[in-house]
């Protein structure tokens, strides 16, 4: 399982390291099924989130924000590293995070 409290975080690591790994390697021309497939892992842990960022934030569109949310998705799976010990953000990404 990946989320909930039963959580396997060792085989929740290995799944995700494998999803990004499988959809880094698809051709941009590819059909995307890697891809959807890190999307739909990550729609379970963004659900609760979005919903109180909804609850809190009432002028917000439900879908423009969803949208959102897998844009952000892709961009960070762009940005990926899979052989770090936190393969859904690469060091890049938090470099670029990192007040200088």
């Amino acid at each position: 399982m990946l989320y909930g409290p039963r959580r396997d975080a060792a085989l929740g690591a290995a799944v995700w390291r494998q999803a990004i790994t499988e959809a880094l390697r698809e051709p941009r021309n590819g059909d995307g099924a890697g891809r959807l497939l890190v999307v739909w892992l990550a729609v379970p842990g963004l659900y609760r989130n979005l919903h109180r960022i909804l609850r809190l934030w009432r002028w917000v569109d439900r879908a423009d924000l969803e949208a959102e949310a897998v844009l952000a998705v892709l961009a960070a799976l762009d940005a990926a590293d899979p052989t770090s010990s936190n393969p859904t953000w690469s060091s890049r990404t938090s470099a670029a995070a990192t007040p200088t």
